[in-house]
C-alpha cells in the first residue's frame, strides 16, 4: 500500500486533510510498519469510519489482513505477519469489503479475531500492570507507617507523620531521613 492508495481509499469516507505511512527509519530498511494514519477534517467522519470498517472486514491491497481503525491515542503496533509475498509485477486489488463466504473473508475474519485478541491482552496486562503498582505504593506506605511508630517510640524528636515524604511511584527503595 502506497500513499497514493491509502488518501484514495479512505477519501471515499469523508474528507481526507492528511495521511501517511509509517514506515522504519532509513538504515533499518525504511519498509512499513504495516500502520497508517489518516486525519479527517471532522471528528464526527472518523467516528463513522472506525465504526463502519470494524462493523467490516475492509482490505487495501493483496493483504489478508482487515484494516483496523482506532483514534490515534493508542500506541500499538502491528507487525508484519501475515503479510502475503507478493508478486509486485501484477496490480494491487483495490480497497474493498471482503464478502462473506469467500477466503478472504475467512481468513480477513481470523486476523480480527486475532488482532482483537491481542489488544484485550495488552488491555489486561496493562490493568494488571496498574494494580500490582497500587499493592507495592501501599506496601511501601505501610512499611514507611511502620518504621515511623518504631523511632516515634525511640525518639520523641522524630516526625509525628509521614506527610511529605515521597511514596510515588519513583520513591523505590528510599528511607526517610529523621
Amino acid at each position: 500500500v502506497n500513499h497514493e492508495m491509502l488518501q484514495q481509499s479512505f477519501h471515499q469516507f469523508g474528507s481526507v486533510v492528511h495521511c501517511w505511512i509509517e514506515k522504519d527509519p532509513a538504515e533499518l530498511g525504511g519498509g512499513s510498519r504495516c500502520r497508517a494514519f489518516v486525519e479527517y477534517s471532522k471528528r464526527t467522519t472518523a467516528a463513522k469510519v472506525q465504526q463502519l470498517l470494524s462493523q467490516n472486514l475492509f482490505l487495501l491491497g493483496s493483504s489478508p489482513r482487515p484494516v483496523r481503525v482506532e483514534f490515534a491515542l493508542d500506541d500499538a503496533v502491528d507487525d508484519n505477519e501475515g503479510q502475503p509475498v507478493v508478486d509486485r509485477s501484477q496490480p494491487e486489488p483495490p480497497p474493498h469489503f471482503a464478502q462473506p463466504g469467500s477466503l478472504e473473508f475467512d481468513f480477513a475474519l481470523k486476523w480480527r479475531e486475532l488482532s482483537l485478541a491481542h489488544k484485550a491482552e495488552e488491555d489486561r496486562l496493562a490493568e494488571l500492570h496498574r494494580q500490582e503498582r497500587e499493592v507495592l505504593r501501599l506496601e511501601q506506605r505501610a512499611l514507611y507507617e511502620a518504621e515511623l511508630a518504631k523511632w516515634k517510640t525511640l525518639d520523641s524528636r522524630a516526625p509525628t507523620n509521614i506527610q511529605g515524604l515521597d511514596l510515588g511511584p519513583e520513591a523505590g527503595a528510599k528511607r526517610p531521613r529523621y
